[in-house]
C-alpha cells in the first residue's frame, strides 16, 4: 500500500472529529506517526521471536562502495587491512532484542553469488588474529555506514533488511551515490508519497488506528494546553 493512501485514510478518519480550521496535521506529521508506528508494530513481533514475512523487508539493491583509508579504521594490523565503506550513510535499521542490534536479513554482491557475513567492530579485531577466519570478506555496520572487510574490488553491493524509514529504501535505489540527498537527508529525487509502506497487509489496519489514536491524543493536549494559556492570561490581565 502507497504511503498515500495511508495518510488520506488517517487524515480523514481524523478530520471527522476536527474543528474546520484546525490545519495543523501536516502529511509530514502523519507520515512521521506511521514511520514510527510501523517500527513499533514489527519490533513487538520481532522481539517476540516471531517470523516476519518478505512482506516487510527492503532491498537497497544498489549501494555504491568505496575504498576507505585503512589508517582510519584503527586496525590492529594496519598490513593487509583491506576495507570497502558504503559512500552514503545506509537509513537505519530497525534494531530489536537479539542477533546484532539490527534486522539485516543480507549483505550481498549484486547477483547474489556472494553472502558476507555480519560481524562487529569488536568481534573483527579478534578474528584478525585467527588464521582460519583473518582474510575472510564480512560486514558490519559503524556509525551508519556499511564497511565490507578483506575486498577492495567491488564496487556495489545489494543490502536487505527491515528498516526505520521505508521511504529512505526508494530514495537510495534512485540514488546510489548520494547525490539526491540535501539537508538531513531530505531527498530531492523522489516522492515519499509515492512509496510503499513496506508491511504486511494484516498489519495495516493496527498501524492506521494506533497512528490515528496518537495523533489525536497529541493535538487534544495541545489544544488543552492552549486554552489553559489564554485563561491564564486572561486572568492577570484582569488582575492588572
Amino acid at each position: 500500500m502507497l504511503i498515500r493512501d495511508i495518510i488520506s485514510r488517517i487524515r480523514s478518519l481524523y478530520n471527522r472529529g476536527a474543528s474546520s480550521d484546525d490545519t495543523r496535521l501536516s502529511n509530514r506529521h502523519v507520515y512521521s506517526k506511521i514511520r514510527s508506528v510501523r517500527a513499533l508494530l514489527l519490533k513487538r513481533q520481532l522481539d517476540k521471536r516471531k517470523k516476519i514475512s518478505p512482506w516487510n523487508t527492503q532491498v537497497i539493491s544498489c549501494l555504491q562502495m568505496i575504498v576507505v583509508d585503512p589508517a582510519a579504521c584503527e586496525c590492529v594490523v594496519s598490513d593487509g587491512c583491506k576495507l570497502l565503506r558504503s559512500k552514503c550513510k545506509i537509513p537505519t535499521p530497525l534494531n530489536v532484542d537479539f542477533a546484532y542490534g539490527a534486522v539485516i536479513e543480507n549483505v550481498s554482491t549484486l547477483d547474489g553469488s556472494v553472502i558476507f557475513s555480519p560481524t562487529t567492530w569488536a568481534k573483527k579485531k579478534y578474528k584478525s588474529g585467527n588464521k582460519y577466519t583473518a582474510t575472510q570478506s564480512d560486514y558490519f555496520i559503524r556509525e551508519n555506514y556499511i564497511y565490507i572487510t578483506h575486498n577492495t574490488l567491488l564496487q556495489r553491493i545489494s543490502l536487505t533488511g527491515i528498516f526505520e524509514d521505508p521511504y529512505l529504501i526508494d530514495v537510495f535505489n534512485v540514488d546510489g551515490d548520494c547525490t539526491c540527498q540535501g539537508e538531513e537527508g531530505v531527498d530531492l529525487c523522489t516522492n515519499p508519497m509515492d512509496s510503499e509502506i513496506a508491511l504486511d497487509e494484516w498489519l495495516v489496519e493496527p498501524l492506521i488506528e494506533l497512528s490515528l489514536k496518537e495523533l489525536i491524543e497529541v493535538f487534544t493536549q495541545m489544544s488543552e494546553d492552549n486554552e489553559n494559556n489564554a485563561k491564564a492570561t486572561e486572568t492577570a490581565n484582569e488582575k492588572e
